[in-house]
């Protein structure tokens, strides 16, 4: 149980080198709160890995994708997983999963990184 006299607080801002998670997003907000969790407790260059069913097969799990290839706090790569990995596991035959791996940029990567704002796109003539 969570309390702030038994060093919750401090808890609560732990950041981690490694985030673990597996089919987590079914419901509406969840996407929201897990890519906030991610920014909260993930370490600078820290991975968070996931495994999740395609959009397809699983509701909501779009808006995670899109909010995690969107940011630009994190750099996040998604692949199928591999069949070694769903071997055994009876819905990896209808039900095709991702593996998402994402990293948070460093203070200098975001920078460099730095989407331009509208109005300071320029064009090439």
């Amino acid at each position: 149980r969570w309390s702030p006299a038994a060093g919750g607080c401090e808890a609560a801002l732990q950041q981690h080198e490694v985030l673990l998670a597996a089919d987590i997003v079914n419901g509406d907000g969840l996407s929201e709160q897990v890519e906030r969790m991610v920014r909260l407790h993930l370490a600078p260059r820290g991975l968070f890995l996931m495994v999740a069913p395609r959009p397809f097969h699983r509701h909501r799990v779009d808006e995670l994708r899109g909010l995690l290839l969107a940011s630009d706090t994190l750099q996040t790569a998604i692949a199928p997983v591999p069949e070694w990995l769903s071997a055994g596991i009876e819905e990896a035959a209808d039900i095709k999963h991702e593996l998402y791996v994402v990293q948070r940029r460093t203070p200098c990567e975001m920078e460099r990184f730095k989407r331009p704002s509208r109005n300071e796109e320029t064009t090439s003539l």
